[in-house]
């Protein structure tokens, strides 16, 4: 592909020079553990009431001075009454939580672990079978002496493989 003569694209590119607009559907993005996990286990309590369904890919974020002990995981079933996760595959690292916040002790900070919904109804996702996803590219251009600004707007949607 060759955007306006100059830009070589080359395959798997999404490219735009005028407006694009996609919207997924919004969901409870995010939870604080409830109770803390141990490695070796494979369920967590979380905030209740969410619209998490197995299958939805979750991050857990380190709770340690240990940066690297974040995990991806995926659920295999959701309590919504009681916020029970059962998930795929066990934890490999210890995650903190606590029933309530933790801000009146710390600052403001609430420590406990925070777990993001990763997965979402909108998803673009690149096929890496050479070592390249795809792109994204939003370009400027100028058509016929006219200035035509690109732009690109996302909300909940979920962008994998990419550059």
């Amino acid at each position: 592909m060759v955007v306006d003569g100059a830009i070589e694209a080359g395959n798997k590119v999404l490219a735009n020079t005028g407006l694009v607009k996609m919207y997924g559907k919004a969901r409870s993005r995010n939870a604080r553990l409830q109770a803390s996990v141990y490695a070796n286990t494979d369920t967590a309590i979380v905030d209740s009431g969410l619209d998490w369904v197995a299958g939805d890919k979750l991050y857990f974020a380190p709770t340690n001075l240990q940066w690297t002990h974040s995990e991806y995981m995926e659920i295999e079933s959701y309590d919504s009454a009681s916020g029970l996760l059962t998930l795929t595959e066990p934890f490999k690292f210890y995650h903190y939580g606590d029933g309530s916040s933790t801000g009146t002790d710390f600052d403001g900070i609430d420590m406990r672990g925070e777990v993001v919904l990763l997965t979402r109804n909108v998803q673009i996702l690149g096929e890496d079978v050479d070592n390249w996803g795809h792109s994204i590219l939003t370009l400027d251009r100028i058509d016929n002496e006219v200035f035509r600004q690109g732009k690109l707007i996302f909300d909940n949607v979920e962008v994998a493989d990419a550059g």
